[in-house]
């Protein structure tokens, strides 16, 4: 199928994106919501904003149907992380083409995976498919942090009706099925503050810490290894406690990564944890900042088969659907929806997060493809 989008209109777009900037915190998302609005208006296709906070919001675009077919969800958020402490050799915020290359933060994760779902819904608009179920655009918010905007987008109820989900993350040009889910921790203990030269009159919180630490650290997670994501991790990746040098600290906390297979219950891993530090002699408080349930989609399914079908003529061999590592807004939306998710980007997953972002420009153009024919393909 041909669209009717140039790569020179492509790579504007994706620049004009990336160069809009929404580190996450504080994400600053609307700035680029508004410029995403403007350039579908200006095709004559109407846009919805969802408002969050001061600054914050979701961008819904609906291309309609003609009836007969559950609507196709295009999801890619619009925030990024920050740029980190080490240099970068291109300005993250001036995107830069090198080559076949362009830089810049979100170039990989997700700015790109969101320009080409723009282009794909535009070229469909303008070469007028017709297609039988509506295409709907869910540009959200605060991807990075907490989820916020696929989580407003479900609730809202604004995505009601679709049939399948397609996340816009980077995967190389893979099509994949399954993540694992992310479940992130606060464990506080408390202790009582003294004078550093006589700590036998206070009760350190870092030494009861320690203890909890090695409960935490030895215990079993629930649920046999996937055979696409392996087994269940956990990970202890901060730690915060004592005021001064010379005083006894009251107040330790450490933040607890794990990440879940399918199948995993979220709720009993908290019970797990809080029965293996059940027998201390003083209180353990656990805080649950964040919970995302993993992801698994059938391979069997139609929106998956079609989904390998598409990226195989794309790429001029068979294809296969795999897992990626991280976890995506497919876990609010395949739990709040209960729809197929897959994950299909042009980005590179061992990209994200790092100085020097980029994208493959002919990546970025096969990904416009993909969206596009998925969705005559799916909306047929």
């Amino acid at each position: 199928m041909h669209l009717p989008v140039t790569s020179d209109e492509a790579v504007a777009l994706l620049s004009e994106c990336i160069n809009t900037k929404t580190v996450n915190p504080p994400g600053d998302e609307a700035r680029l919501t508004e410029v995403l609005a403007r350039y579908f208006q200006a095709e004559g296709i109407s846009t919805e904003s969802q408002s969050l906070a001061p600054g914050r919001a979701n961008l819904c675009v609906r291309l309609p149907g003609t009836g007969g077919r559950p609507a196709l969800i295009l999801s890619g958020h619009t925030d990024t992380v920050g740029t980190g402490e080490v240099p970068w050799e291109y300005d993250p915020w001036s995107a830069t083409v090198v080559g076949e290359r362009l830089y810049g933060r979100g170039a990989s994760d997700m700015k790109s995976g969101l320009a080409a779902m723009v282009l794909a819904l535009v070229g469909l608009k303008r070469a007028g498919v017709a297609l039988r179920g509506d295409l709907v655009l869910a540009a959200s918010a605060g991807e990075e942090v907490n989820l916020l905007g696929a989580r407003a987008f479900v609730d809202s109820g604004a995505l009601a009706g679709a049939g399948a989900v397609i996340v816009g993350e980077p995967t190389g040009g893979r099509v994949a099925i399954a993540h694992k889910g992310a479940m992130w921790l606060a464990i506080t203990t408390l202790g009582r503050t003294a004078h550093g030269s006589m700590p036998d009159q206070g009760i350190n919180a870092i030494l009861r810490m320690q203890q909890v630490i090695e409960r935490v650290r030895t215990m079993r997670l629930p649920r046999v290894p996937h055979p696409l994501l392996g087994a269940s991790t956990l990970s202890i990746n901060t730690i915060r406690g004592g005021a001064a040098v010379n005083v006894v600290p009251d107040r330790c906390r450490v933040d607890v990564d794990i990440r879940t297979v399918p199948g995993t219950d979220h709720e009993g891993v908290v019970t797990a944890i809080r029965s293996a530090c059940g027998d201390l002699d003083f209180d353990v408080a656990l805080d649950v900042l964040m919970s995302a349930p993993a992801v698994e989609t059938d391979a069997a399914l139609p929106a998956v088969q079609t989904a390998i079908a598409v990226a195989s003529r794309l790429r001029g061999r068979p294809e296969t659907a795999g897992a990626v590592p991280y976890f995506t807004e497919a876990s609010i939306y395949q739990s709040g929806l209960r729809v197929p998710a897959i994950i299909y980007g042009p980005g590179e997953a061992e990209l994200a997060h790092q100085p020097n972002e980029w994208v493959s420009i002919p990546a970025y153009l096969d990904a416009v493809r993909f969206y596009a024919e998925y969705a005559r393909a799916y909306l047929a």
